[in-house]
């Protein structure tokens, strides 16, 4: 059974988990990591024949267009990040509708191509916004990668599972959604993504395997994530050993090591092609 991998290309000052960098006027200040990590990540993937699922932060795209290029130049799937990587609950549908455009209008000047999903920035889109997937359909995609698999009932008034494919329904639409949620273990309220970000910095290879053959076993697919910031350490602008720090940079020399054992161990490839959409 194949696997999603993907990674989200945004900047180590992308983070929404501090206000710091929030104001995106500010963001040509800092130094950049994106193409030195990025282009990490395509030798990695190169060296293991692996295709994989490229989620893209508009404005690094329109910052570092010949590094989208190379990205859609290996045969690696394109998607979209938002434009400016705000979480979608802080904004209003409109702000929202025209952030997403954006985004999916330079992607597709880059590369030529169509762009068929999205992933809302820190996993943001929750029931009371659950207006950001009827905004998706307007605008031409084809399926989200915003959600956990562990929250996935939060949405089963909308959400309809056929032929082992999660999809949104809305009545007015002629049209519906495909939803590729993110692998994660839930406990109680909280949710863990094993196989992504810091948990995957966190947790040691043996059980990292373990967690994704189970899920094989039971008749699912994983889907991975990174970000490029997981594999290089670039903080300088971050307080060191500040919990932001800490949630940032523990594990990152690992992290390498461990997406190459499992790109070993594993058959992957972009989420357009487990949804059979390429």
């Amino acid at each position: 059974m194949k696997n999603a991998i993907s990674f989200d290309i945004e900047d180590w000052f992308h983070r929404i988990d501090t206000q710091d960098f929030s104001d995106s006027k500010i963001w040509d200040r800092f130094n950049s990591s994106i193409e030195i990590s990025t282009n990490l990540i395509l030798d990695i993937l190169e060296e293991f024949d692996t295709k994989s699922t490229f989620f893209i932060v508009g404005w690094v795209a329109q910052k570092y267009p010949s590094l989208i290029k190379r990205i859609a130049e290996a045969g690696h799937e394109i998607a979209c990040h938002s434009f400016f990587h705000k979480p979608v609950h802080t904004m209003q549908q409109n702000e929202f509708r025209e952030d997403l455009r954006s985004c999916i209008d330079k992607l597709q000047e880059l590369t030529g191509k169509r762009i068929l999903g999205f992933r809302a920035p820190g996993f943001s889109i929750f029931p009371e916004n659950q207006w950001a997937f009827e905004t998706m359909i307007d605008l031409g995609l084809r399926y989200d990668s915003s959600l956990l698999s562990s929250n996935l009932v939060n949405f089963k008034n909308i959400l309809d599972k056929k032929n082992e494919l999660y999809k949104f329904n809305f009545a007015h639409q002629n049209n519906y959604l495909l939803e590729l949620p993110v692998s994660s273990i839930g406990f109680k309220k909280m949710h863990f993504p094993y196989c992504g970000g810091g948990y995957l910095r966190l947790l040691p290879e043996i059980l990292l395997s373990t967690l994704v053959k189970k899920r094989i076993d039971s008749g699912k697919s994983n889907v991975l994530y990174l970000h490029p910031r997981d594999l290089i350490n670039d903080h300088s602008q971050v307080k060191p050993f500040s919990m932001i720090y800490l949630k940032n940079h523990y594990g990152i020399s690992s992290t390498k090591a461990k997406l190459n054992f499992l790109l070993k161990k594993f058959e992957w490839s972009t989420c357009a092609e487990l949804l059979q959409l390429s």
